[in-house]
């Protein structure tokens, strides 16, 4: 499921011309990469951008509210905001 969102987030990233996702997927085609390749390269590349929000999030590290929905869907949108930005 993850794999999915990820892939997702990547086709829609490709689709606009704006993206400094495009600009690398672009990169890597002019390196020789297959789009299968570069698509795997891009969703491993937005991997670690969720990663490392969800790790830097400060609401873990305040005590008493993890695992709480409202807290994970405000991660969420400020996630989603930050890679559509």
């Amino acid at each position: 499921m993850l794999n999915h969102a990820l892939r997702v987030i990547a086709i829609v990233q490709l689709r606009r011309p704006d993206t400094p996702d495009r600009v690398f997927h672009e990169r890597k085609l002019a390196e020789g990469k297959t789009k299968k390749e570069t698509i795997r390269a891009l969703k491993r590349r937005l991997s670690n951008v969720v990663y490392r929000q969800l790790s830097a999030d400060p609401t873990d590290r305040a005590g008493g509210t993890q695992g709480r929905i409202c807290n994970q869907r405000g991660r969420y949108s400020t996630l989603i905001k930050r890679l559509f930005d």
